[in-house]
């Protein structure tokens, strides 16, 4: 599954969406973006892997509004 393909490694921010669920944003050689529900269970991860090519992204913030859209704000 995702969560052992793509482990935690340096994470950087942290949220909460509106039912609880927690939104965990990672930097290490990937983007690594992650929703873990309130009992633990992970939902979805995702991951960009853009980073690899011209130079490191690196992921700075994370942020979430009323209605649980993800920002993520970045720095070349």
């Amino acid at each position: 599954t995702w969560q052992f393909v793509f482990p935690f490694e340096n994470p950087v921010g942290i949220a909460f969406d509106p039912n609880q669920n927690i939104v965990v944003l990672s930097d290490s050689d990937k983007i690594v973006l992650r929703k873990i529900s309130p009992t633990g269970v992970v939902l979805w991860t995702t991951v960009n892997d853009s980073a690899s090519g011209s130079g490191h992204i690196s992921a700075r913030c994370l942020k979430l509004d009323k209605v649980g859209n993800i920002y993520v704000a970045s720095k070349k």
